[in-house]
């Protein structure tokens, strides 16, 4: 391990360096259950338990992100959630 205590054999780069764009958003309203329960995962700092995520604990229809400010992030994209200063790979 290096000083940093990480393996010798990892680079280092700046977020910069390694995006080519980047999203913001934000949760659909939890009052409006039509938002709530579809098909599609919904990625919050509460399911970075581990480095990589496989599954989210809720899932939010079409309805919730055509209302709200979300994105939907294909799976292979690193995804950084600022707030809770965590990072998930999906």
């Amino acid at each position: 391990m290096s000083k940093n205590n990480y393996p010798k054999d990892w680079s280092t780069a700046t977020i910069k360096n390694l995006t080519q764009r980047f999203l913001n958003g934000g949760t659909p309203s939890t009052h409006i259950k039509e938002y709530w329960d579809g098909d599609i995962p919904w990625i919050t700092g509460a399911d970075a338990e581990q480095r990589i995520t496989i599954t989210s604990r809720k899932t939010i229809t079409e309805l919730g992100v055509k209302r709200s400010s979300t994105n939907i992030v294909p799976k292979g994209n690193i995804i950084f959630i600022i707030n809770s200063l965590k990072l998930l790979l999906i």
